[in-house]
């Protein structure tokens, strides 16, 4: 089934077990790049970020995961939050703004590296994007009243 597939091994064991978790090495071999060695157990290494018997990694698995899906969303977010603020919106409002999607990304990765139970990350996720969409509208709707 095209639909079972995933990434890390905590998505692959909620929904049916490790066979359905699948790595790539050149994308493995990439998101090693991306984290820094780091001394003592994080450091990198291992041919798969999929737990297996055959592959064991020394740095946790979800380390260069998280890191990654951390970039992913936060560039996107500092970007939108850059442009919202030249809007001149209003400082409690654009606070309340970046406090949530804040706390949102902090539970999110204190989810995904303790691998806490599902739904925590997803719904960390959630609510760290709505301040995402919510500014991303406001900036659409102020360049919409400017055409």
């Amino acid at each position: 089934d095209i639909f079972q597939a995933f990434a890390n091994p905590e998505d692959a064991m909620r929904h049916g077990g490790l066979q359905y978790c699948r790595s790539d090495q050149d994308v493995d071999r990439c998101l090693r790049q991306m984290i820094p060695r780091a001394v003592g157990p994080f450091r990198a290494g291992g041919p798969s970020f999929c737990d297996t018997p055959k592959t064991r990694l020394t740095t946790p698995p979800c380390l260069p995961r998280a890191h990654r899906n951390d970039m992913e969303t936060i560039y996107p977010f500092l970007f939108l939050g850059l442009v919202y603020s030249f809007l001149g919106p209003n400082p409690f409002v654009a606070r309340m703004h970046f406090l949530v999607f804040f706390l949102g990304r902090m539970v999110h990765t204190v989810a995904y590296l303790g691998k806490l139970r599902a739904p925590t990350r997803s719904l960390a996720y959630t609510l760290a994007q709505l301040p995402c969409a919510s500014m991303a509208l406001q900036i659409i709707w102020e360049a919409a009243h400017h055409l």
